[in-house]
């Protein structure tokens, strides 16, 4: 299939065409002759598959899918050359506006497809019989060209079809916003029986008004002759709602008779008990090891089958709050806070040292240095000695000694960097819980079809040896053989002189992940923040050769997002974040950019992206765990992210590509290509590439 770029105007040989057409005699409220609209391909150069002006458009008979949004219906067509024809009926261009109302934004009137016909028709009234015959066709044909005139305009204005959604749709997000602010309110006090009550049993009739809808939404699609892919996408998106949405209404139900029976807090919101319904119940006797660094870890070892899957369970912690005009001392501070009796005595004796001045100094310093080598994180044990080592003896002899020292300071680098990131960039609140973002992050690469490039993450009760019950992570362990930090496989690359290649399934993962960062407001992604799968050739005899190929990615660490940073940060590039770089105007119009920063993605990802649901089915996964100004926040995000997507393919920059098999030849003919000639912005990609060239 064909793509299609910007669209031109449409054909005038249309019009004419319809009225000549005329003669038959017969009022038509719909007919089925072909519209003709041509599209502009992108001149490519031939041996780049680059246009001149950096796009990713066609070479002769190369494939390129469909730019416009997939909510529209429309389809791409094989073609070959500089322009291509797609020919639609009059009644699918009707069906279309049908579908919805025509939003014009100058003057806020709307008019439907048949009704835009009906009228036209009904202002012929006064004419005679035979000359109202004579220009039915004329007539009919005039009113659709309009009506398809206003949809192209929208899209090319806006990106997206500025289409009111469909009864069915609407009675969906409608309940997931009630529900939303319902959940995001007070629970009554322990004197408010009545209005206790009253507020659970209107979370129940939300619920149930919620799965109505859904059920109504999938009778509309499995009544359609020919369900597009969108809507068929969204019969198993409503199942998945409608189970879970049944599961915690009886939940409700149960706790409606009983009042705050154990699982609510007097005083807390209903997203506490919402968080309780949706948590897994874990107690420590399950838990096989336990480990740490900075932080309480535990792990847990499973086997099943044959088949072991390791999970790391850590207790909530938040964003610790810290002083950054005396750094120093606030860390020190919140190190004697967090470690209890013999951390206060520490931190004790080392605020009592006749050489505090120079100690605080010591740390800053150290911190400063530490920025330089981010990517390798806690986790790099040469990095971490090698920063131990450069301490200031007399910082050394205050703390008593390397080892003790040594927890310390990875505490500090941790802290700081969070607060500095999660706080100062993402605007994550001081006080808030950080870790629960990896389970945020989980659920949203579900929702995108992303679940297998991001480590997965679910809520746990941890109950522990003591018997008391904590609020926990448990995080998917991405652990195994042929599997490493990214930036580590490039460090094995240029020390053991072998070449480390992408596949084009790692490239499009890379480039999907660096969207979907995007929408989380992930600021802390890099090449030690994912993990790289990878196959390894070794050197020949002669000790020649030898090549590590990435065949797929996995995002860990999770937890710098769903902050309440604004899209309009984000389109900044604040932090590690690469943008995609395409601005609108006053009217909504885009100018798109020079160079291109993500030149392809998959089908699937696309079509999440589009989907009418996907907003609203993203807060009510994540209204348990995310405040009311971080779920707007992330609407923000993603309302930015649909559109500038929407813009990018519309334009030609942009490939949506259907079969997986594409991507080696895209990758391999076309992003390297642009790569080298400069052609492509910054990414993900770029990043790893530019570091392999450093080999």
């Amino acid at each position: 299939m064909i793509g299609r770029s910007t669209m031109d105007q449409i054909d005038s040989e249309v019009t004419q065409a319809a009225a000549g057409s005329g003669e038959s005699g017969e009022v038509v409220g719909r007919v089925d002759m072909p519209v003709t609209v041509e599209h502009s391909v992108p001149v490519v150069d031939s041996t780049t598959g680059i246009s001149e002006s950096g796009d990713f458009g066609n070479s002769t008979g190369d494939v390129e899918e469909e730019a416009l949004p997939a909510a529209s219906g429309g389809t791409g067509e094989e073609a070959s050359g500089d322009s291509v024809t797609e020919s639609l009926t009059i009644s699918e261009v009707v069906e279309e506006a049908e579908s919805g109302e025509i939003i014009e934004e100058d003057t806020g009137s709307s008019t439907t497809g048949t009704e835009a016909v009906e009228e036209t028709a009904a202002s012929s009234a006064g004419t005679t019989t035979a000359a109202y015959r004579n220009n039915a066709m004329a007539t009919a044909h005039a009113a659709v060209e309009d009506v398809k005139t206003k949809i192209l305009e929208s899209k090319r204005k806006f990106g997206l079809i500025k289409l009111r959604d469909r009864k069915e749709i609407s009675d969906v997000k409608d309940a997931i916003n009630k529900l939303n602010t319902l959940i995001h309110g007070a629970v009554p006090g322990a004197g408010d029986e009545q209005l206790y009550a009253v507020q659970i049993e209107t979370i129940c009739q939300d619920y149930e008004s919620l799965i109505q809808s859904l059920r109504n939404l999938q009778t509309y699609i499995n009544t359609k002759s020919k369900p597009s892919d969108q809507e068929r996408s969204m019969l198993g998106m409503a199942d998945q709602i409608i189970s879970q949405s049944t599961d915690e209404l009886e939940r409700f139900r149960i706790i409606r008779t009983n009042y705050l029976t154990g699982i609510l807090v007097t005083g807390t919101s209903w997203m506490e008990a919402l968080y309780t319904m949706r948590a897994v119940s874990l107690d420590m006797g399950n838990v096989i090891t336990k480990g740490g660094g900075t932080s309480e870890l535990y792990q847990q070892t499973l086997t099943e089958n044959g088949t072991s899957t390791t999970s790391f369970i850590k207790p909530e912690e938040r964003l610790v709050e810290l002083n950054m005009v005396d750094l120093p001392a606030s860390i020190l501070e919140k190190y004697a806070e967090a470690g209890g009796d013999e951390a206060r005595a520490l931190i004790g004796r080392v605020l009592a040292s006749p050489d505090l001045n120079k100690i605080k100094e010591n740390i800053n310093t150290l911190l400063d240095r530490w920025t330089e080598h981010i990517d390798q994180g806690l986790k790099d044990n040469a990095l971490v000695e090698a920063t131990v080592s450069d301490a200031d003896p007399k910082t050394i002899e205050a703390f008593g000694g390397r080892d003790i020292f040594r927890p310390f300071l990875m505490y500090a680098v941790k802290k700081s960097n969070e607060y500095y990131t999660g706080h100062d960039r993402g605007g994550i609140a001081a006080g808030a819980i950080v870790s629960d973002r990896n389970i945020s992050t989980s659920r949203a690469a579900n929702r995108f079809g992303l679940g297998d490039i991001v480590a997965g993450s679910e809520m746990v009760m941890l109950t522990r040896e003591d018997g008391s019950i904590v609020r926990a992570n448990a995080m998917e362990g991405v652990v195994g053989e042929g599997i490493t930090e990214m930036s580590k496989l490039i460090g094995m690359s240029q020390e053991n002189n072998m070449e480390l290649t992408l596949t084009g399934n790692a490239a499009k993962e890379l480039f999907e992940l660096q969207i979907f960062d995007l929408i989380c407001g992930q600021l802390d992604r890099h090449t030690g923040n994912y993990m790289a799968f990878y196959d390894e050739t070794p050197k020949n005899e002669a000790g020649e050769g030898g090549r590590y190929t990435v065949t797929g990615i996995k995002a860990i660490d999770n937890d710098m997002s769903f902050g309440e940073m604004s899209a309009r940060r984000m389109n900044l590039g604040v932090g590690a974040q690469q943008t995609l770089g395409v601005e609108f105007d006053r009217t909504g119009a885009a100018k798109l950019p020079d160079k291109v920063s993500v030149p392809f993605i998959s089908r699937q990802f696309y079509d999440r992206i589009m989907s009418p649901l996907t907003d609203d089915l993203l807060t009510f996964e994540q209204m348990d765990i995310r405040s009311k100004a971080e779920l707007d926040a992330l609407h923000e995000r993603f309302r930015s992210i649909q559109q500038q997507v929407s813009a990018l393919v519309s334009g030609g920059k942009m490939l949506v590509i259907e079969d997986e098999d594409e991507y080696e030849r895209i990758y391999n003919e076309r992003v390297l290509a642009a790569f080298a000639s400069g052609k492509l912005a910054g990414s993900y990609v770029t990043t790893v590439l530019s570091q392999m060239q450093q080999r």
